[in-house]
């Protein structure tokens, strides 16, 4: 029991130092454009989400939304 506060303190630690943060690449399949954001929702006919830019955006329900790595979002977003 000594050891089991520390460790759970180092847990918790290594859990916000690792972030929370998810990782999107939004294609609008009618456009061909690409997106990149941190979080979007869905409604019934769209994809909305603020890009990479901060701009609101909305496309199509049927557009395609994947999963990317930090590192990949990093490298896509560079300016």
């Amino acid at each position: 029991m000594r050891f089991a506060r520390p460790m759970l303190g180092l847990v918790i630690l290594a859990l916000v130092a690792s972030g929370c943060t998810s990782y999107y690449r939004i294609t609008d399949t009618h456009s061909g454009r690409t997106y990149y954001t941190t979080s979007f929702t869905r409604d019934p006919n769209n994809v909305r989400f603020k890009d990479e830019h901060g701009q609101e955006v909305a496309v199509p329900a049927v557009s395609r939304v994947d999963s990317i790595s930090a590192d990949e979002y990093r490298t896509a977003t560079r300016r």
